[in-house]
C-alpha cells in the first residue's frame, strides 16, 4: 500500500509503503535519536567511516537526506517493524556516481536484525518505486556491490 505526493522538483515519491512485515516512511528531524542507535553501533555502521560519534552528525544526516529530495526527489526511508514501530534501519536512492539521473541504493539494517531478508525487501521496495519520465530516477538503474561480504544474507559453510 503506498500514497504519492509531489516534492518540488515535480518528482512524485511514496510517501509511505506497507508490507505485512515492514513499514517504510521518509526520515523526520525527529527519527534522529533512533537512527543515532543504529549509526553508532559499530556492529551495523561499517560503512564510510564508521560509527558516527554524535547525535548532531545523525541529525545532519536526516538533513542531507532531506536536501537530496527537494533537490532530485530521491527519497530514504526508515525501516521500521510494522508491528511496533521500531526502526531497524534505513534504505533508500542517492545520487550515483553519474548524478542522479542513474540512483544508486542504499541500506542498512540493526545488526541484530540481519539475516532475515529486510534488507532485502526494503531494497526492492525503494528501487520499484515508480519514478515519472524526465525526474531523478528515471533513467537506468545502477548499482555497486560494497566490498564487504553482505551480512543481511545467510551464509553457506
Amino acid at each position: 500500500m503506498a500514497g504519492f505526493t509531489s516534492t518540488s522538483t515535480g518528482a512524485i515519491v511514496t510517501p509511505l509503503i506497507m508490507t505485512s512485515r515492514l513499514e517504510l516512511r521518509p526520515f523526520r528531524p525527529e527519527d534522529a535519536a533512533e537512527l543515532h542507535e543504529i549509526f553508532s553501533d559499530p556492529e551495523t555502521h561499517t560503512i564510510g567511516e564508521g560509527p558516527l560519534a554524535s547525535l548532531d552528525e545523525t541529525a545532519a544526516w536526516i538533513s542531507r537526506r532531506a536536501e537530496a529530495e527537494r533537490q532530485h526527489g530521491l527519497l530514504w526511508y526508515a525501516v521500521r517493524e510494522r508491528d511496533g514501530g521500531r526502526m531497524l534501519g534505513n534504505c533508500g536512492l542517492f545520487a550515483g556516481r553519474t548524478g542522479s539521473a542513474e540512483p544508486e541504493i542504499g541500506y542498512e539494517i540493526r545488526r541484530c536484525c540481519q539475516g532475515r531478508g529486510l534488507a532485502t525487501e526494503a531494497a526492492q521496495l525503494s528501487w520499484t518505486t515508480p519514478w515519472p519520465a524526465g525526474s531523478a530516477g528515471s533513467g537506468r538503474p545502477s548499482g555497486r556491490a560494497t566490498p564487504r561480504p553482505c551480512a543481511s544474507r545467510p551464509r553457506s559453510g
